[in-house]
């Protein structure tokens, strides 16, 4: 998302920035409040809701393409792309904390969240 927010939708890295910053802040507070809800409902359950939320926003951004010259909508959109982001991830922490094997499970978790820094470093390497 930083580079069709930078790219194609002209934000400049200072704006994209701000916006990570803000949204990713109130993205990790709406995630710690639901945490009692991940226990309560379940990971599972909670982690199927926060894919259909990523996929529908993103059919719903990709489908309203005659939008993006709209920098207020272009905004919205980027602010709930990262709003969103925190909460998926809390959902994936709980998950690869639950599938750990006691004996050695700081190590197995480490792995897992290295792997998954790793993709998003990557990413950015290929595409940006």
């Amino acid at each position: 998302m930083p580079i069709a927010a930078i790219k194609l939708f002209g934000m400049s890295t200072g704006e994209w920035s701000n916006l990570v910053a803000v949204m990713g802040l109130l993205g990790a507070f709406i995630a710690v409040c639901l945490g009692p809800l991940i226990d309560r409902f379940g990971i599972k359950k909670t982690s199927m809701i926060s894919v259909v939320l990523i996929f529908a926003h993103s059919l719903l951004l990709a489908l309203t393409e005659h939008l993006w010259v709209n920098e207020d909508y272009v905004l919205v959109m980027l602010a709930v792309w990262v709003l969103l982001d925190p909460v998926t991830m809390v959902c994936a922490i709980a998950i690869g904390m639950s599938i750990c094997t006691k004996r050695i499970s700081a190590t197995q978790f480490a792995v897992y969240m290295s792997a998954a820094n790793l993709g998003a470093s990557l990413g950015s390497k290929l595409f940006g």
